[in-house]
């Protein structure tokens, strides 16, 4: 429902978050609206009226690009059965993954999210053998009759230390085959940025379900640049800050920022 999301922490609690959009009046409201902000920057509005805190500091590297009333969905996104079906996954101690999925408008739905740790609470960690044990489970059950094509953290083909074996070998054994998603931040970054900005038949080309609020955090700028310093000595660095939701927000590059590649490359000619 509009101005309702609901998530399930670690431990297996039903969270619901209400803002001012569950209030048919206030969302329709365009004098309310601007009353209301009056005074507010973004980041006070959001974090007062949005329910989002994850904007307190730092600057966020789709902020600029992003629209939720354009880009997420106002109902959930129905899984379509028996079609071909992309899924990216990030690695590391909070290993994350993302199922995404083109409609009949030739728009691409993402319509779930894993992760392994929200940001809430004590930090929780997992491995990719729990990676792959989840995304086996979920696409079993939710995903009937779909083919997957899998796409990865380049980093998921460096050996472990502890048992020689890749990330990515250890998804193998669940049955996903991945291909490696692009290698630098800066083409992943491009990349979701064209995909942001992209429109089909007058509608946003990306668009991501409700129930993916961790993306939904990340986009609004809990993914966001590293910076050192505090104050006016504070510096921004190219990189994005390794935190609960640059992993999901990292699987979701993986996959944009390989089919981006795969539409600019040239069609050939035999």
């Amino acid at each position: 429902m509009i101005g309702i999301t609901e998530r399930d922490t670690s431990t297996g609690i039903h969270v619901v978050t209400l803002n001012y959009r569950a209030d048919p009046f206030k969302r329709s409201s365009a004098q309310w609206l601007s009353n209301t902000r009056a005074g507010l920057d973004d980041a006070q509005w959001r974090q007062q009226y949005e329910n989002d805190w994850t904007v307190s500091s730092g600057h966020g590297i789709y902020v600029e690009h992003f629209n939720r009333e354009v880009h997420v969905a106002r109902s959930v996104l129905e899984v379509m059965e028996n079609t071909t079906t992309l899924r990216g996954f990030d690695f590391g101690l909070q290993p994350a993954g993302v199922w995404v999925q083109e409609s009949a408008t030739g728009q691409l739905f993402v319509v779930r999210e894993l992760v392994t740790w929200d940001g809430r609470g004590d930090q929780v960690t997992s491995d990719a053998v729990g990676l792959g044990e989840q995304v086996q489970s979920v696409s079993n059950r939710r995903f009937i009759g779909c083919y997957f094509e899998d796409y990865a953290d380049p980093a998921g083909w460096q050996r472990s230390q502890t048992d020689s074996r890749t990330a990515v070998e250890k998804l193998q054994e669940y049955g996903i085959r991945c291909n490696p998603g692009p290698v630098t931040f800066e083409a992943r970054r491009t990349a979701m940025r064209t995909a942001l900005t992209r429109m089909v038949g007058g509608k946003p080309w990306l668009v991501i379900s409700p129930v993916c609020t961790m993306l939904t955090e990340g986009f609004l700028g809990a993914y966001k640049y590293r910076q050192t310093g505090e104050g006016a000595e504070t510096v921004l660095k190219y990189e994005p800050l390794k935190n609960a939701w640059s992993h999901v927000m990292n699987a979701l590059e993986y996959v944009i920022g390989s089919v981006i590649g795969s539409l600019d490359e040239p069609e050939s000619e035999y």
